[in-house]
């Protein structure tokens, strides 16, 4: 097996290292971008993009229901961590096996 060799720049010095004897990475310019993949970008759930046209409707709330009381806890708590995040004025009720979303109430604070 041929050593290969690799060229690196460090202070403005050219050293050449061995790569399998250091395990360096190579760096190589001008490579074929048609290969490279965009950064992964989470889909949005079916509950969050209904939320969304929620928000939108004159609607007072949405009702989600589950299989089981289990499944509607992990999804209330997917819906309240993106509610949280991206700033939408909505809030998840778990009811059993259901998750209820209403319109978060902003209070008055000029009393």
């Amino acid at each position: 097996m041929a050593e290969v060799v690799y060229l690196f720049h460090l202070n403005d010095l050219s050293y050449f290292i061995e790569m399998e004897k250091y395990n360096i990475m190579k760096i190589s310019y001008n490579a074929d971008a048609s290969v490279i993949r965009p950064a992964h970008v989470a889909k949005k759930s079916e509950e969050i993009l209904a939320i969304e046209e929620f928000i939108n409707s004159d609607h007072e709330n949405i009702c989600f229901e589950y299989e089981n009381a289990e499944e509607a806890r992990k999804k209330r708590n997917n819906i309240a961590t993106h509610a949280r995040r991206d700033g939408l004025s909505v809030k998840a009720l778990l009811r059993d096996n259901k998750v209820i979303v209403i319109r978060n109430e902003k209070k008055n604070t000029d009393e």
